[in-house]
């Protein structure tokens, strides 16, 4: 497993994996989901060179992006007998993130060289950007959520904006976060959503 983490710009910092090769090293890590709620947080300890402390508390500031990637969770649809190792190493690409968690709190060991920390969904970051009052008619999900994203860096997948076939009035009275609104537009149209991120190199 692979974690990357990224600063408020959203640019790769840094990565701690379980294997032996890295300079950080992750040691336990719990995913708990929320059905109700619709939400997850993921809570992880990390083994790090005394000499690599400072640069480890930077990659897990309160405030950062953790993506959590399994190569074992990745597509074996040309080669089921293939090895995780082997597909990632063939690809520039590493697409579908789905975990994506921010940063809560954080905790140092000094005497035993561990960093543990907790994060939440991903789309925690857009807590800090509003949408303003809004109104459309008749207009399809993308319309809506599109509006809503226009501040902030993430956009509507294309294939889910061709398969939106149901149109709806709907109308946002107040000023509010974005997370909020996005929630009130998959819930007026009965729909769910997830956030995602693609990876081309160290660039998000």
């Amino acid at each position: 497993m692979i974690l990357y983490f990224l600063d408020k710009s959203l640019t790769v910092i840094g990565t701690a994996s379980t294997t032996l090769t890295g300079t950080l090293i992750i040691s336990s890590d719990t995913k708990t989901e929320d059905v109700d709620k619709g939400s997850s947080t993921l809570e992880c300890d990390i083994l790090f060179d005394p000499d690599d402390r400072l640069y480890a508390e930077e990659l897990v500031a309160v405030g950062n992006t953790v993506m959590r990637y399994d190569p074992e969770d990745i597509s074996r649809e040309n080669d089921p007998d293939a090895k995780a190792e082997q597909i990632v190493s063939s690809r520039r690409t590493i697409d579908g993130f789905h975990d994506v968690f921010t940063i809560t709190e954080t905790d140092v060991d000094v005497r035993n060289s561990t960093i543990n920390f907790y994060a939440e969904d991903g789309g925690l970051s857009l807590l800090n950007d509003l949408a303003e009052p809004y109104s459309g008619n008749t207009k399809p999900y993308s319309y809506y959520v599109n509006q809503a994203l226009t501040r902030t860096k993430f956009k509507l997948r294309d294939s889910v904006a061709t398969k939106d076939l149901k149109s709806l009035s709907v109308e946002f009275k107040q000023t509010e976060n974005v997370l909020i609104r996005l929630q009130e537009i998959a819930s007026t149209f009965e729909y769910e959503f997830s956030f995602g991120f693609d990876i081309l190199g160290m660039e998000v």
